[in-house]
C-alpha cells in the first residue's frame, strides 16, 4: 500500500497559504519594507488583491523587485534569505514520510 501524507500550508499548524511561509523566508527588513508599500497601494486604491491575498501580494512585489525577469515562485526562490529554516520542518515531515 503507498504511503500518503496532508500536509496543511503553510506549516501544518496555521491556516494559511504558501505565501505566508515564504513571507518568513524574506529577511524582516525586506518584508517590513514591502509590508508597508503594499499596504500604502492598498489604501490608496492603487492594489485591487482582497485581504487573504496580502502576502500572495507581498511576495510577488519582493520576487519583482529583486528580478522581474522571474515569472513564477520556483525560478524566484534564491531570493527569500531564510528558505532553508523555513522549510526545514516541511523537510522533516517528508523524509518521516517516504524516506
Amino acid at each position: 500500500m503507498p504511503k500518503i501524507g496532508v500536509w496543511l500550508m503553510p506549516d501544518n499548524q496555521r491556516d494559511g497559504i504558501l505565501e505566508d511561509l515564504l513571507c518568513e523566508a524574506m529577511s524582516s527588513t525586506s518584508h517590513q519594507y514591502i509590508s508597508a508599500v503594499v499596504d500604502k497601494a492598498k489604501t490608496d486604491e492603487f492594489a485591487a488583491f482582497r485581504q487573504v491575498e496580502r502576502s500572495k501580494a507581498i511576495v510577488k512585489t519582493h520576487i519583482a523587485w529583486q528580478d522581474p525577469n522571474k515569472k513564477n515562485l520556483g525560478e524566484a526562490l534564491n531570493h527569500f534569505e531564510n528558505l532553508d529554516a523555513v522549510f526545514q520542518n516541511f523537510r522533516e515531515w517528508l523524509q518521516a514520510l517516504f524516506g
